[in-house]
């Protein structure tokens, strides 16, 4: 395998990997932006790492192949000048995808935290709602138990108000003449009791 012509048709099969791949992550970012369940988050980022290992495995071997191959002794020096260039681009090509692998993998660890955080922040809102519902509920007792007050308050003063009325009320005395119970009140005909 080591013909000029199948060191082109690999090379070119790899860009065409590389390619595919970088579509693939950008699939993916998308797709775990727009997910909402985290186990589902999980899952796929943990697909796609197992993707990115073996994409990065297979990278290496044909790196090193393409090395290899280059290093072989060839009577033709035309065609291995034709592939120092594109052992050079092909090193270029893989320097850029592991930028980019770089790149997506911060992307990706931005992406955690930020869902961390959207969920440690839906928690707080719900404990939020929670406490101002138990705080309302509180206000609500103690409302209530206020007007308790305010009520057993005035059946207590009305009730006074019936004693003092019966404690300070006029009798009827046996002669038919009104008599208070007050000593300090005048009788009908001007004397004191």
């Amino acid at each position: 395998m080591s013909s000029c012509e199948n060191y082109e048709n690999v090379k070119q099969l790899n860009d065409r990997l590389c390619d595919n791949f970088e579509t693939l992550k950008c699939v993916h970012q998308e797709c775990v932006s727009l997910c909402t369940d985290s186990v589902t988050c999980e899952d796929l980022s943990k697909s796609f790492e197992s993707s990115r290992k073996n994409f990065d495995e297979f990278q290496e071997r044909i790196s090193q192949w393409l090395v290899a191959d280059e290093k072989a002794p060839d009577d033709d020096k035309i065609p291995s000048v034709s592939r120092v260039s594109t052992t050079a681009s092909s090193r270029s090509n893989l320097r850029n995808a592991r930028a980019k692998r770089l790149l997506a993998e911060h992307k990706m660890r931005t992406l955690r935290e930020k869902h961390r955080l959207e969920q440690e922040q839906h928690v707080l809102e719900q404990e939020k709602r929670v406490l101002e519902q138990e705080q309302r509920v509180l206000e609500h007792k103690r409302q209530m138990l206020e007007h308790e007050s305010e009520v057993e308050g005035a059946h207590r003063g009305g009730n006074l108000g019936r004693r003092n009325r019966r404690r300070y009320s006029s009798h009827r005395r046996c002669d038919g003449a009104v008599q208070c119970c007050r000593p300090d009140v005048r009788r009908c005909d001007g004397t004191v009791q």
